[in-house]
């Protein structure tokens, strides 16, 4: 018997230092080869096991001594734990031990560490007392597999491969057969042909082997290493069989496959709703689904994603509206199954039997709902929910890249937005004028439409600032802007040019019209009486002129020739408009 909860010396100087989940047949397992400043963590873990791994490693030696991390694959049952190991130990002198292609996916968590690629290094890694040799294992699970060959104790760390799913934790096996059968739904769908599985399995037993050692199951002894890989040479793989309604291995097979091709998707995926037609041609493999949408809840609003459209969409929702939808949203409830019409308030057309995925944040609160629909006479067996709930785990990395995509998109809209307003006024700026201006020009000379620019000058504004003062001024040029935004069309431009001076760039209209958009602002600046200073209306008047595009060769040119005629109509006595 052993001691789960303290390290476990499985050969001279490596320990197991996992940890057992509750209920889970899915069990990872974490090794440590101890050698002093140099020692290696082999598939660190995620961030569930990790707490349990470091204190296993601290009865042994102190973190700062890990040096190397084998990363075997790049999910993130090994490499999620990673960046709270490198928070508290940092990464100088440190390095991530791994194949390119998974330096490839490994690079985007941005930890500023150094990757010792293995081909790059003859696939041996030497430290001050070992030595690590890497098997090439290709497509036995993923493009780059490999396994890490310790040449002194004789120990394979095999990664996925002779991994299982097992129904009660066994560190050690003792049954070839009886491992062998929980060996089977983990790698049927797996191992893609027979030809890749004893092509790994040729390379592997190049090597004297006293242990296996993988990061699911149970550890293998000597004993049983040829019994299984004479059973593993043998087994059916690539089984791509139709999901039968029965509660047998099959289905359980065929949904593990589709859930490993659902997480690639994913992990590949900038905006993870973006997979979701994806999610619901592989979820069809198993059920009959309809239909899937997905949401996200950000700061009052919903980004809502469905399989039967091309597009997000984005509305407001109110708490309350949600509440009254989804009134357990905000209690700790995972998955549910209910027949459903509408969507907040999104009619969806006919009615579904919903399962239902809910995620929370750690303070309890919903921050977002995936559901697959499905037919409204549909109904499940039981192991058939429990199939269904594995799509939690995805739907929450979906959720999470998708909302943290759009947090970023708003904040780079909010920066570009800052970047081309003017802050006083919101018109936009003399930058942006040179951008989106510049394109008006050649769009207007390209397709032939009219288009006038007007420079416009708040008459006498200097007299405003001496008089009542900046502030007042600043609030004169605001009220300005705002009546200029309520009388163009769509499409017209408007941009504080500098100082009281304006610029307003307007397609597909003539001089004639611009002059006539230049009335009404005035009927506005002088039907609303001025703007009131305290008990006072200051009233405050512009003058304007119009260039319609002639012979006009750049934007430039344009601007200078309306401003000329603005020059003119300061000049002829002001408050007037110069075509």
């Amino acid at each position: 018997m052993y001691d789960l909860e303290s390290p476990i010396e499985i050969a001279k100087d490596i320990y197991w230092v996992g940890h057992v989940l509750p209920d889970d047949p899915f069990q990872c397992h974490v090794y440590l080869i101890k050698d002093g400043k140099e020692s290696i963590l082999i598939d660190p873990g995620s961030k569930l096991t990790w707490p349990h791994t470091r204190k296993k490693i601290l009865q042994l030696m102190p973190l700062e001594d890990i040096r190397y991390i084998v990363c075997q694959h790049q999910d993130p049952d090994i490499t999620s734990c990673i960046s709270d190991i490198f928070e508290e130990i940092g990464t100088e002198g440190r390095s991530v031990v791994t194949h390119w292609r998974s330096v490839a996916l490994l690079k985007h968590y941005d930890w500023k560490v150094d990757f010792y690629e293995i081909e790059e290094h003859q696939w041996i890694l030497e430290t001050g007392s070992r030595s690590l040799q890497f098997v090439f294992t290709p497509y036995m699970h993923f493009p780059g597999a490999f396994c890490s060959y310790d040449t002194a104790t004789q120990v394979l760390f095999s990664s996925d491969i002779f991994g299982a799913f097992t129904e009660t934790f066994q560190l050690y096996a003792t049954d070839a057969d009886a491992y062998f059968e929980q060996m089977r739904p983990f790698h049927s769908h797996y191992m893609p042909s027979t030809e890749i599985v004893n092509s790994g399995l040729d390379n592997i037993c190049k090597y004297p082997l006293e242990m296996i050692a993988p990061q699911h199951g149970s550890i293998l002894k000597k004993e049983l290493i040829i019994p299984v890989v004479t059973r593993l040479r043998e087994l059916d793989v690539g089984l791509f069989l139709d999901a039968g309604r029965g509660k047998d291995i099959r289905l359980l097979t065929r949904s593990n496959a589709i859930l490993a091709a659902i997480f690639n998707d994913v992990a590949y995926s900038i905006n993870g709703f973006l997979t979701l037609e994806r999610v619901l041609s592989e979820v069809q493999k198993l059920f009959k689904i309809e239909r899937i949408i997905a949401m996200g809840f950000i700061d009052h609003q919903v980004i809502l994603f469905d399989s039967a459209q091309d597009h997000a969409i984005k509305t407001e929702v109110s708490e309350k509206i949600a509440k009254s939808r989804y009134p357990d949203l905000f209690e700790q409830q995972d998955v549910r199954v209910e027949k459903i019409e509408n969507l907040c308030t999104i009619d969806l057309g006919k009615s579904y039997v919903s399962y239902t995925f809910v995620s929370h944040n750690g303070e309890g609160a919903a921050v977002g709902m995936m559901q697959f629909l499905f037919d409204d006479e549909q109904t499940f067996e039981p192991y058939e929910l429990e199939i269904l709930k594995n799509f939690q785990s995805p739907f929450n990395i979906m959720l999470s890249k998708t909302l943290e995509f759009y947090k970023l998109e708003e904040e780079k809209n909010r920066f570009f937005s800052n970047s081309i307003t003017d802050s006083l006024t919101a018109l936009y700026n003399r930058y942006y004028l040179n951008e989106s201006g510049k394109k008006e020009f050649v769009n207007a000379k390209r397709y032939d439409y009219p288009l006038s620019v007007v420079m416009l000058d708040l008459d006498h504004f200097k007299l405003v600032n001496d008089t009542y003062g900046h502030d007042v001024g600043d609030i004169v040029l605001k009220d300005f802007a705002r009546k200029i935004k309520s009388v163009i069309r769509e499409g017209d431009m408007a941009y504080r040019y500098g100082g009281e001076e304006f610029v307003l760039v307007l397609p597909h209209s003539t001089a004639e019209e611009a002059q006539q958009l230049l009335l009404r602002i005035r009927e506005r600046v002088i039907g609303d009486g001025g703007v009131k200073i305290g008990e006072e209306a200051l009233q405050y008047r512009f003058s304007g002129g119009v260039q319609q595009l002639e012979n006009e060769s750049s934007l430039e040119e344009m601007l200078k020739h309306a401003d000329q005629k603005l020059y003119i109509s300061k000049h002829a006595g002001r408050d007037r408009i110069t075509i």
